[in-house]
């Protein structure tokens, strides 16, 4: 049964992804070693993004903050 249920997420990560929402999360956490975290909800806790943004920090995350008009007015 076990083996069955692995087989089903291994599956389900390759075809689906592991979250949805991992890019937004990145981009906090990043953004929060910059000292730009502004965005919303404030739902992370701080050692999450301490955890998970060094490297990002430290590899230089390219950001467009003049993309859109919506990043500009935050």
């Amino acid at each position: 049964m076990l083996l069955v249920y692995l087989g089903a997420m291994v599956w389900l990560a390759w075809r689906t992804g592991i979250t949805v929402d991992e890019p937004a999360h990145l981009l906090s956490a990043y953004l929060y070693w910059a000292g730009q975290d502004k965005l919303e909800p404030n739902d992370m806790p701080p050692a999450i993004k301490i955890a998970s943004g060094w490297v990002a920090h430290l590899t230089g995350f390219p950001i467009p903050y003049n993309s859109t008009s919506r990043w500009r007015s935050r």
